[in-house]
């Protein structure tokens, strides 16, 4: 799979710049892609087996205890949304040098999907909509400190999204 890192923005800002719409899946606290901190196109190739792994541990864990879905679209498959999610966090967490939280929580996470080294909790939310925007359905669910938003897509990145050092990237 390939994650492309759209950009990122702090919980104070999300709060100052966010809408509330309605995109047919009920009201949901928004910002555009224009709205966040750009990554100036970084992408990159995350291996399928780790994706698998991760997205079949979480999904295998919800069904067990029953935990339903908190998808904002309801048609969308839920080990696909899984795979998504696992991809993007695994990406975010090899671009910043940090390791993806795997322990599997009844809940999905505790509000947050990594630390960055400064102890920074970070929110990682997946698209596959290549213009799509960062959501959360309320406030109670943005407990991170800042958000990452990911559009991940099967096979391998396109010509355009060069990967770029990690040096040049900045919270």
């Amino acid at each position: 799979m390939t994650a492309r890192i759209v950009g990122w923005i702090r919980h104070a800002e999300f709060v100052r710049l966010h809408a509330v719409r309605d995109f047919g899946y009920g009201p949901l606290l928004a910002v555009d892609q224009a709205q966040l901190h750009a990554v100036s196109h970084w992408a990159c190739v995350v291996a399928d087996d780790d994706v698998e792994h991760l997205a079949e541990q979480r999904n295998a864990h919800k069904r067990h205890h029953g935990v339903a879905d908190r998808k904002i679209d309801k048609a969308a498959d839920s080990k696909q949304i899984d795979r998504d999610g696992a991809c993007a966090e695994l990406a975010v967490g090899r671009l910043f040098g940090v390791r993806v939280d795997t322990a599997l929580y009844v809940g999905g996470d505790v509000g947050f999907d990594l630390m960055t080294r400064k102890g920074e909790r970070v929110a990682v939310k997946a698209t596959r909509k290549p213009h799509g925007r960062l959501f959360f359905r309320t406030w109670d669910l943005f407990k991170a400190d800042l958000a990452v938003l990911v559009v991940v897509a099967d096979g391998p990145a396109p010509v355009e999204d060069a990967m770029v050092p990690v040096e040049q990237i900045r919270w």
